[in-house]
């Protein structure tokens, strides 16, 4: 190859890159209004290789979401996470922990008393009936049945023992709703999913003031329900 034609080459890389900076600029900005975008969508964009584009997301810093098959990504500026590490964008949920196992590993690594399947469902907003299947014997947890139902609690020893005892304890110390009071926060979680335990207990403080959140979530963990959550409206974080 002469002297001439390489350079030539070398002159059509150049502009080829400095072609793409705009778009992969263009791209980030539309990307941080948006929020989250899909796979197809930033292969679409960049006209690149998957292979590339994976490249791309690791130095970028990308997340994927533990939901929705990992099919959704988002920027790591843009998360703002919840004390349990979560972010949901609607009903797009990230986790800072990673994807779906390690965050269920997080979340009951971290737990004050370990977690029901219906307790980690409220969390993450799923139907623990769609995950919890592959759990069963993972290695960071022991599932063991309590009081009719499974909790999940930490593989370390010293913390599952804690854990344990912290429920026992707690178990214990709260008295489920009455029969009327569990109607009625049934009615209120089917009419509002959206609403935490917190907010039923409140909405209902008028009409049975004893009612607690803790009441209340201990009503749905003894019958292994969960408290639903809706997406929210276009436009908006949770």
């Amino acid at each position: 190859m002469c002297i001439v034609t390489l350079f030539i080459y070398c002159a059509i890389y150049q502009n080829l890159c400095r072609a793409m900076k705009p778009t992969a600029a263009s791209l980030l900005r539309r990307w941080r209004r948006k929020k989250v975008i899909t796979l197809p969508e930033l292969l679409a964009e960049l006209r690149t290789s998957l292979r590339t584009l994976r490249r791309r997301l690791k130095a970028w810093g990308a997340l994927a979401s533990f939901n929705h098959n990992s099919r959704f990504y988002t920027l790591p500026e843009l998360p703002q996470f919840d004390e349990h590490g979560l972010w949901f964008h609607r009903d797009i949920g990230f986790s800072r922990h990673g994807h779906l196992p390690q965050t269920i590993v997080a979340l009951v690594g971290q737990s004050r008393a370990g977690l029901s399947a219906a307790e980690l469902g409220q969390r993450l907003r799923l139907d623990p009936r769609s995950f919890l299947w592959q759990f069963h014997q993972h290695p960071d947890l022991q599932r063991e049945k309590y009081q009719g139902h499974y909790v999940y609690f930490a593989a370390e020893p010293t913390v599952a023992t804690r854990q344990r005892a912290l429920r026992s304890a707690a178990s214990a110390s709260v008295t489920l709703p009455s029969a009327e009071e569990a109607i009625a926060v049934l009615v209120q979680a089917i009419q509002h999913p959206e609403r935490s335990p917190e907010q039923l207990a409140t909405q209902l403080h008028s009409a049975y003031p004893h009612l607690s959140a803790q009441a209340i979530v201990g009503l749905f963990t003894h019958h292994g329900l969960t408290l639903k959550k809706t997406p929210t409206p276009p436009g908006s974080t949770a």
